[in-house]
Parts: structure tokens; sequence; C-alpha cells
């Protein structure tokens, strides 16, 4: 088995044929968060698998699979022990919040019915699933009001198609903790104006990308979405001067205040 690390975000791989319209990237959406809100609704559907002994033919890095109006995503947790898989599809109604709810296994095959071999295999040998619903919000204008201020969710919560909700709550208190270090004795509301400030328009544009990113990743076939996969196929899912942009970014350096 090779070690993917190096592919990561630069590989396509076309499985299925073009009337299907099922086909898999890798890249590295790892991380799930959601934001509880409203706009657009998607439906979540979780499990993972106890024994992933038979699992062992699939590369050890994130896989993720798109088509139309859904996406799937799996990888092995737990040193290789739990493949743990997550499958996104759309819908217009839900009204719980609620991670707890449980969905049958019949029902997870069903939203991905007609997709790869690979897809519904590691589906049908999970024990059992859990659904839950993701809500879009807006990003807020402000987060500060006098002494209080807000990070992480509560701040900015956004889709999880940039794997980044729980980075960026770590930077938020990174950044805040740098803040409030440079200020010294100043006022404690200007030093979270200056906060808010630092991070607003970093988090703004992440939420936007995750928003942008959900259209990507759920394309109908068509002259779009092939011109994604032409682009995925050079760059992955993200191009080189976005991941600069991602990883370069040093949350605790914030300037001492004027």
């Amino acid at each position: 088995m090779s070690d993917t690390k190096d592919r990561v975000h630069r590989e396509v791989e076309f499985y299925d044929s073009e009337q299907s319209g099922r086909r898999a990237f890798d890249n590295a959406l790892t991380y799930l968060n959601d934001g509880i809100g409203r706009l657009r609704r998607n439906e979540v559907i979780r499990a993972a698998m106890r024994d992933a002994a038979g699992m062992r033919v699939l590369e050890i890095g994130s896989q993720s699979w798109g088509g139309p109006g859904a996406h799937f995503v799996h990888y092995f947790v737990s040193r290789g022990r739990l493949l743990n898989f997550v499958g996104w599809t759309e819908h217009d109604e839900w009204n719980r919040e609620d991670w707890t709810d449980r969905a049958t296994v019949a029902r997870a095959l069903a939203a991905f019915e007609g997709w790869h071999p690979q897809v519904r295999r590691i589906i049908a040998a999970a024990d059992t699933c859990f659904i839950w619903a993701l809500f879009d919000r807006d990003p807020l204008p402000r987060w500060s009001v006098g002494r209080t201020t807000l990070l992480g969710d509560a701040g900015h919560p956004m889709y999880p198609f940039m794997g980044q909700g729980a980075a960026q709550a770590i930077e938020d208190g990174a950044a805040l903790a740098a803040c409030l270090l440079a200020a010294d004795n100043a006022d404690p509301a200007v030093t979270l104006r200056r906060y808010e400030q630092l991070r607003l328009p970093r988090v703004t544009r992440l939420q936007d990308m995750s928003r942008a990113n959900k259209t990507r990743f759920h394309m109908r076939d068509g002259p779009a979405q092939k011109a994604r996969d032409v682009e995925w196929g050079r760059a992955g899912d993200r191009s080189p001067d976005t991941l600069r942009w991602l990883y370069a970014y040093d949350a605790g350096a914030a300037e001492p205040l004027a």
C-alpha cells in the first residue's frame, strides 16, 4: 500500500462512466463541524465500522466521492482499526437540531443508490448510522460588544467543506490570547475589537469558501462539472495559493495595539 500524503489534493481518479456521473478524488476533508441556522440544509449520515479489516484494500488517506447533489467521504481512524464515513445529501425539509438521531443502514444505502460499489460496500458494512442536518448561516458583521466577544462556532459557524470549523476555533483562541498579551493594561473592549478586526475577514472568507465548495462538490453533470474535474485533475480540490493562504497563517502573531 503506497503512502498517499504527497498525493492529497492532486490526484483525480475516475471510476465510472460519464453516464453515472460518480467520480472520486483524493482530498483532506477530515473534519466535521456544523452550524445550526438557516438558508441551506444538507442531510449528514455518519458511521464507523468496528472492524475495518475487510477494508484494507483502501488507501490510508482520506478519499471523497462527488456526484449530483451529494458527496461521500471515508477515512481510517483509531490507527486503522476503524473506517469512518460521512455522506452528505441535499434535502429541503429538516427541523431538528440533534446529533444523536439514528439512521438505518438501509436509509444510507438508499441515499447513495447507484453510486460506485466501493461506496455501497462501505455503507453496508456499518452496524448503525447517525443522521443530522447541516444548516447554513450568513457571516456576522461583528462579534464583540463591550467586554464580551465570540469565538468558534458561536461567531462563525460554517459548512465542513473546507475542513476548517474546529481549526478556526483554535485559531480564534490563539489570536485572542495574543491580543490580550499584546494589550497589556489596555481597555479590554478595545482589545476585543482588535481581536475581531484580525479574525473576522479570514473566517468570513472561509465561510464563503465552504459554502461555495458545497456547490462545487454537488454539481450536476454538465460543462461546469467537466471544468471542475479538469481543475481538480491539475491541482486537487484546492489550489496551491489557497492552501498557502490557509496553512501559512500565524494566528498568534497579533501586532501590539497602537
